[in-house]
Formats: structure tokens, C-alpha cells, sequence
């Protein structure tokens, strides 16, 4: 189905951007080239197929245009600029220098941007990004593509789908080297527990699903689509399951992964914005695993990279839109980022007892009761916040507690659990 949204006025900070929890890291991973019916529908992804039904999936996520670097700079910069080729970030019109395929074409815009985006608004708030780039040739590297060597082949990397690069205010960051870093920077990152605030993850071309097809020393797995695609499945889970292995992931801190792609294979389905420079990139895969928000979501409201870029926004709190991510017609990511409501739990114990929470990191918390009542002063009833509690898991209880008193049970334990995140207990 394609999905067609009317542009419409600025719609600033709405109720709607309320919904979105404050998150305190967002991963964002990117694949190539791949709509949605040829990884949700065909079934050829089962890493990927697992984790957006165990988590939560966008089915009508939409790109901006063909082809690739237009639709990354969508996603970092709220708007295309009119960019609509996969040239190097620092052609201009007229300009011959290699990697400037199209520069003479009419309507033809420089690729370097000296506009605010979302490394700018991110140091505003004064929280960090950073683009972990596999193969990028050496940290701050602003190559076009990374070279050959005696067993890989030229263009591993390519800065065609990095984004940052194409804004002035990377090019010319004095910390360059920070921000724009190879995979084991992510690896260090992850160990040492220094993530970023936003983190874009942009695998090799033989990994993220888009091949090279010609040259020396590319192995089968980058040229044939159908070994792309498993190849790109695997590596996304063995990312994600990286990053659910870290401590960041385990604590407390509200932590997502989105999944998401450029473009499908050539078609125009849009949504949300419709003009020259975003005529539709077609629909595309989308999913948001986080720590502590929504399980088997299926969010079919229309979205685009503007949409991800507005949510990213709430998310870290940076408190405004860029440029189309303000449209009225785009909306954030609510149900697929939504953390849910603390269950209040009331409690009736016959004596004195402690409501504590303990962590997976060990830390306890208390909630009330005999720690924080004089023993002299009976107890008769108080209620305590249980974050985190689902009704149906309350329910199946015995007793089944949902906001009604029980008993106390001398001598015995009452756990509550919700995916092992915390347990709440009543000691006598």
C-alpha cells in the first residue's frame, strides 16, 4: 500500500512530541536498498524478522527520494536540500573533481551544507553524537571511499552514507576524530560504558545489504542479492545483540535501536512530504527495540526518515524540529518509543514489613514500610509505584493483585517481575 500525506503548516512541539519518553541513548543502524516486502513479506531476514516481532515495527515507514545519500541527509538534516545524487560531499555545481558524476546537471546544489542538524543541536543541549563507520579508512577521515587492499576491495566504506559529512559544521569540526569513528570505537565504547547520546551505526557496503558488484576481492556474499540480504540480517543481529550485551543496555537509563533503511529497490511510495525534492523513496523496513519500552508493537501510522529525526528530537530533549521534521503532516514515533505507566500496587500488611526494589545492577531501592516507619507505628495500608508492571502479569498472581489489598504472608516473599528487570518483595 502506498500511503500519501499532505505537507502542511509548522506544528512545533504537540502533545504528541510529549508522548515520547526522554530517552538517554538512541542507536540508530541503517540498511540499503531493501523495501519492506523484501524483508518483512518474503520472510528472508529472520534475525530481523525476530527482533520486530519481539519488539516493534513501523509498516508504513516511507523514504524521501532515490537514491541513497539524499534520504541519510534527510535523516541527520530534516530536509533533502535538494540533493538528489550519491556525489561527494564536497561537489558543487560545475565542479570536476573525481566523485562529482553529476555536477553539471541543471538544478544541480552543492553537497555540503552550512546549515544546523542534528550534531549541531545535539552540542547545543550539550550531549554528544557520534557515526560509528565500519572500514572508515582512519578516525576524522573525510575519504570518499576507503581503498583497496591485498584482500578487500575499494569502497567498504562510503561517505555517500554518513551524513554528517555532508554539513560544514562536521568538516570543519576541530573534534572530527571523535565524531566520525570505526567499529571499534563502538566496541570500546559499549566495554567502557561511553555511548553517545545519538549513535548512527553504518555498516560496510557487503554487510548493510547494498554489494559491490565489480573489482577485485569481493567475496560472494557482497554481490549476489540474496546472500546480501542474509549477510545484512546477521550482522544486524550481531550488532544488536552487542549492544543489548552492555552494561548501558542493562541499567536503568532508557536505551533504543532503530533498524531502518535509505530506500527500497526503486519505487515512489511517500509519505508526509511530497514536493520536488522528496517525491518518495518507497516503504521500508523499520524496527525499535528498546530496554524498557513496548513488546510485539505494529505501528501502522504513516512515517518517514523526518519522522525518526522528530522523535530522536523528543527523545534526547532537544526541544525543537528541523526544518520538514516540523511539518504538521509528520508525526513521532509514540507507540514504537512509549514506556509504560507505573502500576500502582496497595498493599494491607498485617505487621510492619519493607517494599524494596532491587535492580539488575544490585542497587536497592525502598519503597516503604518498617524502613521507613518507626517499628512502634503500625502499618495499616500504604501504596507504592512498581514501574514497569503489566496488569495481565498481576493478574496471574495468586493472590491476583490489581489495586486491591491482600493479605500479608508471614514468613514468605512476594516477587513481582517484568522481564527480569526488577523485583519488587515484601519481607516480613
Amino acid at each position: 500500500m502506498v500511503t500519501m500525506c499532505s505537507v502542511a503548516a509548522s506544528a512545533s512541539f504537540t502533545e504528541r512530541d510529549r508522548a515520547v519518553p526522554a530517552y538517554d541513548h538512541v542507536f540508530v543502524i541503517i540498511e540499503e536498498n531493501r523495501g519492506n516486502a523484501t524483508i518483512s513479506d518474503r520472510g528472508v531476514a529472520p534475525s530481523i524478522g525476530r527482533l520486530s516481532q519481539e519488539y516493534g515495527k513501523a509498516t508504513q515507514m516511507f523514504a524521501e527520494t532515490h537514491p541513497s545519500e539524499p534520504n541519510y541527509v534527510a535523516l541527520i538534516g530534516g530536509d533533502t536540500f535538494g540533493i538528489a545524487d550519491d556525489d561527494a560531499w564536497y561537489c558543487k555545481p560545475g565542479e570536476s573533481k573525481p566523485f562529482c558524476t553529476h555536477a553539471s546537471r541543471p538544478g544541480y546544489v552543492s553537497h555540503l551544507r552550512d546549515a544546523p542538524n542534528l550534531g549541531t543541536q545535539l552540542r547545543k543541549h550539550g550531549l554528544d553524537w557520534r557515526a560509528y563507520l565500519e572500514d572508515l579508512p582512519k578516525a576524522g577521515s573525510l575519504a570518499i571511499v576507503s581503498p583497496a587492499t591485498s584482500s578487500q576491495p575499494e569502497g567498504l566504506y562510503a561517505a555517500k552514507h554518513t551524513a554528517f559529512t555532508n554539513f560544514r559544521s562536521t568538516t570543519e569540526d576541530p573534534l572530527l576524530a571523535k565524531h566520525l569513528v570505526g567499529f571499534d570505537k563502538l566496541a570500546a565504547d559499549l566495554r567502557s560504558d561511553r555511548v553517545p547520546a545519538f549513535a548512527l551505526i553504518i555498516p560496510n557496503m557487503c554487510n548493510e545489504m547494498h554489494g559491490i558488484y565489480a573489482g577485485p576481492n569481493v567475496p560472494p556474499t557482497c554481490s549476489v542479492s540474496n546472500e546480501l540480504i542474509r549477510q545484512g540480517d546477521l550482522y544486524v543481529g550481531q550488532l544488536v545483540e552487542q549492544i543489548q550485551s552492555s552494561n548501558i543496555w542493562k541499567s536503568s537509563e532508557n536505551t533504543a535501536i532503530v533498524v531502518t533503511w535509505d530506500e527500497d529497490e526503486g519505487t515512489r511510495g511517500h509519505c508526509c512530504v511530497k514536493d520536488a525534492n522528496n517525491p518518495g523513496g518507497g516503504n521500508i523496513p523499520t524496527l525499535v527495540i528498546t530496554n524498557h519500552g513496548p513488546r510485539k508493537v505494529v505501528d501502522a501510522t504513516p512515517y518517514n526518515h523526518y519522522s525518526l529525526l522528530r522523535t530522536i528530537e523528543d527523545a534526547l530533549g532537544l526541544k525543537d524540529h528541523l526544518r520538514h521534521a516540523d511539518d504538521a503532516s509528520v508525526l513521532p514515533m509514540v507507540p514504537l518509543f512509549a514506556i509504560p505507566s507505573p502500576k500502582k500496587v496497595t498493599l494491607a500488611p498485617t505487621k510492619e514489613v519493607s517494599i524494596w526494589t532491587q535492580t539488575r545492577d544490585g542497587a536497592i531501592k525502598t519503597h516503604g514500610g518498617a524502613a521507613e516507619c518507626p517499628p512502634q507505628v503500625p502499618l495499616s495500608q500504604f501504596t507504592v509505584d512498581v514501574p514497569q508492571l503489566t496488569d495481565a502479569f498481576l493478574a496471574g498472581m495468586n493472590p491476583p493483585v490489581i489495586n486491591a489489598p491482600f493479605p500479608a504472608y508471614s514468613g514468605t516473599f512476594l516477587s513481582i517481575a517484568d522481564d527480569d528487570r526488577q523485583n519488587t518483595r515484601r519481607s516480613p
